[in-house]
């Protein structure tokens, strides 16, 4: 009320000519009173709650997304009530709202009906009490997604899709993540940018030594992604089938598509069909690949998928950590135009040596992110490496090394004199046990890449997504 009351002594004309209070002014007469006054969410919110005129009138004009602040004593009602007041509501991000149960989902599929909302973007990440049920009942009523998450939810298969056309569907994120460590605690810096987190175990390793643990867990298909029930492709920017066993072939994809994620997937191309395969040629604007754990793959597959990329795309973030991956694909990396740009990259457990990583960093400036964890034949060069004076630093845009499980590891310090002088800007770091995750958990969409870690994150590029 003091906010309301300072707005109209701006506009002592407006309250002259009202003569009434604010629960009996119309929408224009609030609207020309608040243009007077610059009002923070906050403040908004806070007068929102003195009458019912001013809560109606704010809760119609706030920011048409609902995200909810916790999620620890949220009922299902109390969602569903907001959802159901917010008439221009486009996005409901309920990520990590492990209480919504199947019971609710029907209230709240019709609570999105009655309000005649058109969601573009809906999170259910780790909404773990869903059952398949629940979630396509749920999406039944938001025909108009562009963004759909879908992540961290046990037992969904192709069924929870089917039949269901969003022919507008832009980003869409389904599979488990496989964390079996926490992410680091960052500062309120990087909540803007995200931080690079290590995951205990390794995504990908802890992916492949526990497989089975998969196989219940989001039983998606390739093609139920990719194309609405009658078969038309979607036009996907974003696609992540994260650690799905059942994705044993090659998604076809389209020309919009620009993050791929792949993770963990039963990938397999016979030998004798390699020579024709060109699976991302269709692709010049694709940016983000991760493979990582696709132990199906040939190394000919590999370099034949890489080589597949056109050469007018940039790719910004490569992640083949955990195949098997082996020469044609380490000179494939250093080599193709389609790597020109890369700015972070994961070679973690592979047969990478001290040669190929020194040409690696020389090869490409614009590297930021490295991860060369457990490639158990890189031993001693990045130390030996004598600076040559006068020149450039070796890799100076480096700014996160990790080489956890290498020889450099074990002589840290060293490591981290050289880096000084061929990374200046580098935080080097030596953990084995863990994986970097260069997309903060996809707790976002579309996806912010970050690359930094523990306590001291630092911002870096945003892969571009698209626009709301």
């Amino acid at each position: 009320t003091v906010a309301a009351a300072s707005a109209m002594q701006v506009t002592p004309c407006v309250q002259e000519r009202s003569g009434i209070g604010i629960a009996g002014m119309s929408e224009a007469l609030l609207t020309e009173i608040f243009s007077y006054a610059r009002f923070t969410p906050a403040q908004m919110m806070a007068m929102s709650e003195t009458c019912r005129a001013l809560s109606s009138y704010v809760i119609e004009r706030r920011q048409p997304i609902l995200r909810l602040s916790t999620t620890m004593s949220v009922s299902a009602d109390r969602v569903i009530e907001a959802v159901g007041r917010r008439g221009g509501l486009r996005a409901l991000d309920l990520g990590g709202y492990a209480a919504l149960a199947p019971g609710p989902s029907g209230r709240l599929a019709k609570a999105i009906t009655d309000a005649g909302l058109q969601l573009r973007a809906l999170s259910l990440h780790g909404c773990k009490a869903l059952s398949e049920v629940a979630v396509r009942r749920i999406l039944t009523s938001c025909p108009d997604l562009i963004s759909l998450d879908i992540l961290e939810i046990p037992r969904l298969t192709d069924q929870a899709l089917k039949g269901l056309q969003l022919p507008t569907l832009r980003v869409f994120a389904a599979g488990y993540l496989g964390r079996s460590g926490i992410n680091l605690p960052s500062s309120s810096a990087a909540q803007v940018a995200g931080t690079v987190s290590m995951m205990a175990g390794g995504v990908v390793r802890a992916a492949q030594a526990t497989k089975a643990q998969y196989q219940g867990f989001a039983k998606f298909t390739e093609r139920i992604a990719i194309a609405t029930d009658g078969g038309t492709p979607r036009p996907l920017t974003h696609l992540v089938l994260a650690n799905c066993a059942s994705v044993q072939a090659f998604p076809m994809v389209t020309p919009a598509l620009v993050h791929l994620d792949l993770r963990g997937a039963s990938l397999e191309v016979r030998d004798g069909a390699v020579g024709g395969w060109r699976p991302l040629a269709g692709c010049p604007r694709l940016e983000t690949l991760c493979l990582a754990g696709c132990a199906g793959m040939s190394a000919a597959a590999l370099l034949a998928c890489l080589s597949s990329i056109p050469e007018g795309a940039r790719l910004k973030v490569l992640d083949i950590s955990d195949t098997r991956a082996e020469g044609g694909v380490f000179g494939a990396v250093r080599t193709l135009q389609c790597t020109s740009e890369l700015t972070h990259l994961r070679l973690a457990f592979l047969p990478v040596t001290d040669t190929y990583l020194l040409s690696l960093l020389r090869s490409k400036p614009s590297l930021e992110v490295l991860d060369v964890c457990g490639c158990s034949r890189i031993e001693t060069g990045f130390v030996d490496c004598a600076p040559t004076p006068g020149a450039e630093a070796l890799a100076p845009n480096l700014r996160f090394f990790n080489v956890g499980g290498t020889r450099l590891s074990n002589q840290i310090e060293a490591t981290r004199t050289a880096a000084r002088q061929h990374a200046p800007r580098a935080q080097v770091v030596a953990n084995s046990q863990c994986a970097v995750d260069l997309f903060a958990g996809y707790r976002a969409l579309p996806l912010a890449v970050t690359c930094s870690f523990g306590a001291s994150p630092r911002t870096q590029a945003v892969v571009p997504g698209f626009a709301m």
